[in-house]
């Protein structure tokens, strides 16, 4: 394992360069605070909120054409145990192939298709995931 040296910066332009950095990263933490704040009051606001879905994208505009979109998520993780199991060897190769990656990963996207297209089958298939709330991202587009 390599040692890790702690090298003096010189007293030149690299000085106040490093020291401009050191400063913007403790006001960048404090932003970030600020920031994931103000997205926690702004997703439980009731005007916001009641517009909001479990899984999707949601756009609000807000003045002179700025906009804020909300992406909600919900994550799916898959249960090892169980995808160990008869249960999972019960379940058609296509299935398993087609809705999951080894590492076992959720394929979203097929997962989707399948409970549109297969009901009974993705009931079977839920117990070899679990679900639950991700983080909602937000991204501000500001007007020109």
């Amino acid at each position: 394992m390599a040692k890790s040296v702690k090298h003096e910066i010189p007293k030149n332009g690299a000085q106040k360069i490093a020291t401009a950095l050191v400063a913007a990263k403790k006001a960048e933490a404090v932003a970030k605070g600020v920031r994931m704040d103000l997205e926690d009051k702004l997703l439980a606001h009731p005007s916001i909120k009641k517009h909001l879905t479990i899984e999707g994208t949601v756009n609000f505009a807000v003045k002179d054409g700025d906009a804020i979109k909300v992406a909600c998520k919900l994550n799916r993780n898959v249960d090892q145990d169980m995808a160990k199991g008869d249960e999972w060897s019960s379940l058609p190769i296509e299935i398993r192939e087609t809705c999951f990656r080894w590492k076992a990963e959720v394929v979203l996207s097929n997962l989707r298709a399948l409970e549109k297209m297969d009901v009974k089958t993705f009931r079977k298939v839920q117990k070899f995931f679990t679900t639950t709330a991700g983080r909602s991202t937000i991204s501000v587009t500001a007007s020109q």
